[in-house]
């Protein structure tokens, strides 16, 4: 989580044995309410967000490119069609 403080950029990383969404929670307790909802960013994980989750999701498509060009040696046509549709592909990668 991102905030700037003045001139300054401050950003929040939390680890440990909780998911990601659990991590946001209990960090979003915190905030102003009368602060307008972040923005998250991040894949689609179901655990990347909480219950009470008061975000406005920007979802990517990193992970899933991902895993497109990976099966793209073993489905050469199929591996390309979803990048090329979304005119997300790194060429040297899709051959």
């Amino acid at each position: 989580m991102n905030q700037i403080l003045g001139t300054h950029v401050v950003a929040l990383f939390f680890t440990g044995w909780q998911y990601a969404g659990e991590n946001l929670t209990a960090l979003l307790r915190q905030r102003d309410e009368d602060l307008p909802p972040p923005i998250q960013v991040g894949d689609a994980l179901a655990r990347n967000t909480g219950p009470e989750s008061t975000t406005i999701l920007a979802h990517g498509l990193t992970q899933g490119h991902r895993e497109f060009v990976s099966v793209t040696p073993s489905f050469p046509e199929e591996g390309r069609h979803v990048p090329m549709a979304l005119n997300y592909f790194d060429p040297p990668l899709l051959g």
